[in-house]
């Protein structure tokens, strides 16, 4: 502008319209004019931003002062009441009347800030709130500004609240920030003497901690005309100096143009700068509190470790997975609680995003399995890690249960399956032997009527007999006929009676443990449909539970049933073969013993060696049938003591009027086994309890011990009357 007038000038006077005097005076008293505007504009304009930028410092010096009371405050409460109570002394508003007494975090803070104030007279720090305590006379609000605070801070407790006053040329910031209850503040508040509220919340506005500063005696209307005053002087002497060096006028001109251009622009950026200060500062703390409430809500544990793995920050989640409080985490090293981190966390920074599986144990002795998963602090130094730890108990628990269930289904199946296949197998052998038992007694009667017939037409041919020989021999042909189909029978039904008692008993215990197996299903179901009621399992077990396990325990009642009507018909044929014997026949024992090891050759003589020891002995006058029973069940349970592997000796023996039949071991390691032959609890009830009947029925005596000249063995020792006495309600049996 000033160039422009310059120039102006020159054209002027070039062009010859106004004198050299009156082109001066003209031209001096335009720049007077342009000179106080410009002075005036640069004055005010200097003025703001002084002021301006006294503002920021000072509000953000407030703000220092506010944190830095705070801060000396939650350091007493912290670190110096605790020991001072567990030193015996108290804590109170009226410790000055007391030796043994601390004031309150409150109360030091206060007398902190009066000692400040001693030392400082533009500075006023006060505590105040809508329910002070009742010995703090000055505790509520003492003007316009502390009342508009009050509501300002209660409604947005994380925003400042401050004003700037200007009176008598002097600047003042009153500055105030919310006093929020803390955790451990909150009990102290609800329960001390004279406390004018008992229902305290952490997170509360107990009241606003408020600071008024002087700024400057220099932002008011009378420096801005002092300013300008000495701008405007200062004008003028450069004006005179331009007068009277009007040589190097345009060269000045032209310096201080491009040096007041430089000066706005810098001051231009300068505000600019300190504007996108101030809003990133608010945008800061505003997102600090944002990643603050995330952090807090998150379910998962954040922690936050140096390079020693010692803790500098965590989350309540992370102080509950671990069981301890802040006080017990801080600066303490997480491989305390895993010892898997034996290695830097650098070692431990994720490759492909995956968390690490790893088990960890808490102070208390508890181990727990977690997901933990680490990351490092960007631009760190020095350098910091974001540890991620996320309980996995409960799925591990879930997952078991899950696995135990889906196994003892596939169990139950499998045990059915089984169940099934053996009972068409045990199906299928019953019904072979019953097969050939049948056909055999129906060619043993095929061969008794082709004998009967020939021994009749025989009689026939031989009248001129006596008629006592042909009754006679009619007589021997039928006692014959009935003890060979007694024998034949009676052969049949102890085949048939031993494995059918055998089956019975199974099937009552298979179904007995099926249905404790489908209980326990039924409470499994219960169980998953209650704590995951989408499991994929749930309609498998529903189908396990309600159709194949009643499938199941249908087809064992129908077994069962049928069990029972063919032992019911086994014991009619055995008391009709009983019936049908008759009397008794003389017969060799020795022969008796061989015939029976020959039919049980296939199952005892190929696998055991079988010693015989055979004294003459008379012929026996008991019931032959029995004995042949009780023979061939004693000789099968010596079997299966020996394990199929072993020697039996067989010695008989006549002592007195008596019989004596030794079954011994010969190498004397079957002991238990012998032993147990004759108990009713031994490996086969059944064969035991039919044992004994035979023994009584046979009025023998059956004796285990040791016996044999070298005593190396047990043994069996039955002994049998040669003329067993009929029983006392037995009759003489009528001739035939």
């Amino acid at each position: 502008m000033l160039l422009a007038i310059g120039n102006h000038a020159v054209t002027t006077k070039e062009s010859g319209a106004p004198s050299a005097s009156h082109f001066s005076s003209t031209w001096f008293s335009a720049f007077i004019v342009v000179l106080i505007v410009a002075s005036l504009s640069i004055s005010w304009w200097s003025y703001e931003q002084n002021r301006n930028h006294l503002e920021q410092e000072a509000i953000q010096q407030a703000d220092e002062y506010l944190q830095l009371m705070m801060q000396i405050r939650a350091f007493y409460s912290r670190e110096i009441v605790p020991k001072a109570k567990d030193a015996g002394m108290r804590v109170g508003h009226d410790y000055a009347f007391h030796n043994d007494m601390l004031p309150l975090p409150t109360s030091f803070t206060m007398d902190f800030a009066r000692n400040l104030m001693a030392e400082n007279t533009g500075l006023r720090i006060r505590l105040f709130s809508e329910l002070p305590f009742p010995w703090n006379k000055s505790g509520g609000p003492q003007d316009t500004f502390e009342n508009d605070a009050l509501r300002a801070l209660h409604s947005n407790s994380f925003e400042p609240f401050y004003q700037f006053d200007d009176k008598n040329d002097q600047l003042t910031l009153r500055y105030a920030r919310a006093d929020i209850l803390s955790p451990s503040c909150v009990a102290c508040h609800n329960s001390y003497p004279g406390t004018p509220k008992r229902d305290w919340k952490a997170g509360d506005v107990r009241g606003v901690m408020s600071v008024t500063r002087n700024i400057s005696t220099g932002t008011g209307p009378s420096f801005f005309w002092s300013l300008t005053f000495v701008q405007t002087l200062f004008s003028v002497l450069a004006l005179g100096l331009l007068w009277y060096s009007m040589s190097r006028l345009h060269k000045s001109l032209r310096h201080a143009e491009a040096l007041n251009d430089k000066t706005l622009d810098v001051n231009k950026r300068l505000q600019s700068e300190i504007q996108q200060r101030s809003e990133a500062e608010q945008e800061l703390r505003l997102t600090a509190a944002k990643n603050q409430a995330i952090v807090y809500s998150v379910a998962d544990s954040l922690m936050l470790v140096d390079q020693q793995w010692r803790i500098q920050q965590s989350n309540p989640a992370g102080c509950q997975l671990l069981r301890s409080n802040w006080e017990q985490l801080r600066q303490q090293p997480l491989t305390q609680y895993f010892n898997a981190l034996n290695t830097p966390p650098d070692h431990w920074l994720p490759t492909g995003n995956v968390p690490k599986e790893l088990q960890g144990l808490r102070p208390d002795g508890s181990s727990f399995p977690v997901m933990l998963q680490i990351n490092k602090v960007a631009n760190s130094q020095p350098a910091l890690y974001v540890v991620v730890i996320r309980d996995i108990s409960e799925q591990k628990t879930l997952e078991m249960t899950l696995a135990e269930a889906r196994d003892q289904a596939l169990a139950s199946s499998q045990i059915k399956s089984e169940f099934l296949r053996k009972m068409e197998q045990l199906n299928s052998e019953l019904e072979l032997r019953v097969n050939e038992r049948t056909q055999a007694l129906q060619d043993a009667n095929l061969q008794l009527q082709s004998t009967a017939a020939a021994l009749e037409e025989e009689r026939r041919s031989q009248q001129q007999l006596i008629q006592h020989w042909q009754q006679a021999q009619a007589q021997l042909l039928q006692q014959e006929k009935l003890v060979a189909l007694g024998q034949v029978t009676s052969g049949v039904i102890s085949e048939i009676h031993a494995p059918l008692a055998f089956a019975l008993y199974q099937l009552q215990q298979l179904q007995s443990n099926g249905q404790q197996t489908m209980q326990k299903l039924d409470n499994i179901y219960q169980r998953i449909s209650v704590e995951q009621p989408d499991s994929p399992l749930l309609p498998e077990l529903s189908q396990v539970c309600n159709t194949e396990m009643d499938m199941l325990d249908q087809h064992l009642t129908t077994t069962l049933a049928g069990l029972n009507q063919v032992e019911k018909t086994v014991k009619e044929l055995q008391h009709l073969a009983e019936a049908e014997q008759g009397g008794h026949i003389p017969m060799e024992v020795n022969s008796l013993i061989t015939s029976v090891l020959e039919v049980l050759r296939t199952e005892i003589s190929e696998r055991i060696l079988i010693q015989q020891d055979f004294a003459e002995l008379p012929p026996y006058q008991g019931n032959v049938l029995q004995l042949s029973q009780l023979m061939i069940h004693l000789l099968i349970q010596a079997e299966e003591s020996l394990q199929g592997n072993g020697r039996l000796r067989i010695r008989t023996r006549q002592e007195e009027e008596d019989i004596q039949i030794e079954l011994e071991d010969a190498e004397g390691d079957a002991t238990s086994q012998w032993q147990s032959m004759t108990a009713d609890s031994g490996s086969n009830p059944i064969r035991s309890l039919m044992i004994n009947e035979l023994v009584q029925q046979l009025q023998a005596q059956l004796v285990f011990g040791v016996f044999g000249p070298q005593q190396t063995g047990f043994s069996l020792r039955l002994r049998l009357p040669l003329q067993p006495r009929p029983p006392q309600n037995e009759t003489s049996a009528p001739e035939q």
